[in-house]
């Protein structure tokens, strides 16, 4: 039976999503530390210092809370800015030296591969032409109809 016919939508249910090599670690890590902003309040902790993000939104099952207008103003923004920055994430020993580990397939990967230099472009280095052509085409397909279009 597929996720599909067994997929039960509540009105609570988050969806990220991205393409491979576009920035997927740091869009979980940006979802992980807004939905746990509450906790972050006069606390310097969050499991995001201490796991990979792909350990911390393996999938995505928080309850929203309600937004704070005074979270702005007590640094609850600039608090997930900074833990969220390219520089931090890339920094922090857990994803440097640590390994994560998927479900069904035997051997770990490095948390490192997952922070490269974090500049436009820098897909060039990864994936030849061709692929990234081939990439492109998927998307215009998928967005097709959609309204959204890729900046070529």
């Amino acid at each position: 039976m597929s996720v599909q016919d067994r997929f039960n939508p509540q009105s609570t249910d988050i969806f990220v999503a991205s393409s491979p090599k576009t920035g997927t670690t740091w869009l979980k890590a940006l979802t992980f530390a807004i939905l746990t902003r509450s906790r972050l309040s006069g606390s310097t902790t969050s499991s995001l210092l201490a796991k990979m993000p792909h350990d911390c939104v393996p999938f995505l099952e928080f309850q929203l809370s309600d937004q704070n207008p005074k979270e702005e103003e007590g640094g609850g923004v600039q608090k997930i800015i900074s833990m969220c920055s390219f520089e931090e994430l890339s920094s922090l020993e857990v994803n440097k030296n640590a390994e994560h580990r998927t479900p069904g397939i035997s051997s770990p990967i490095q948390n490192s591969v997952f922070f490269r230099k974090g500049e436009i472009g820098d897909w060039a280095n990864h994936l030849t032409p061709e692929m990234g052509a081939r990439l492109d085409d998927i998307m215009e397909k998928k967005l097709k109809g959609s309204g959204l279009k890729l900046p070529r």
